[in-house]
């Protein structure tokens, strides 16, 4: 029998707003795994979302612990989701929940495309949507590394951060 995933939940920094009031606010973030949306909320206890970011045709960047070490500071624990023509920039409490975000969304993701490509196989359905096939991790000019498309199983990195994030409980 197969056991349902835990979800994917948690509180991340998201930055919002303009000028001087540009800054980051703490919001609640829920995966759903059956649109592969990452919905974002004031507070868990919040019925109605204040958005959602589309991660199956979503790209991911961060900032490599090389180029913060070269600047001489702690490697930043921030990354950008590219979606939608958009870019939403999200801060984790430490450079591992970083990681472990951006490894689960990469699996989920990976997960959510795959089911999406046997119903096509199986069906003849309509095609999947966005671009499953990106590959996982490149490097672009500005030194940033870029993540993006099916990432390959990668639980076997998760075991030392997986403690982090229990069921929807706030990570600790």
């Amino acid at each position: 029998e197969e056991r349902e995933p835990a979800r994917l939940c948690g509180y991340l920094q998201k930055l919002s707003g303009k000028g001087p009031l540009r800054g980051y606010r703490s919001r609640w973030f829920v995966f759903d795994a059956r649109r592969c949306y990452l919905y974002y909320f004031k507070s868990p206890q919040d019925a109605l979302p204040l958005g959602h970011l589309d991660i199956a045709d979503a790209c991911f960047s961060y900032q490599g612990p090389d180029e913060a070490a070269e600047a001489g500071a702690e490697p930043p624990a921030h990354f950008q989701v590219h979606s939608a023509g958009a870019v939403t920039v999200l801060k984790a409490p430490n450079r591992q929940l970083m990681t472990y975000w951006l490894q689960e969304l990469q699996q989920r993701r990976w997960e959510y495309c795959s089911s999406l490509d046997m119903v096509k196989w199986d069906s003849r359905a309509s095609p999947t949507p966005g671009d499953c096939s990106k590959g996982l991790v490149a490097r672009d000019n500005s030194g940033k590394s870029q993540v993006g498309g099916p990432a390959p199983d990668p639980r076997a990195q998760l075991l030392a951060t997986a403690g982090q994030l229990d069921g929807c409980s706030e990570p600790k």
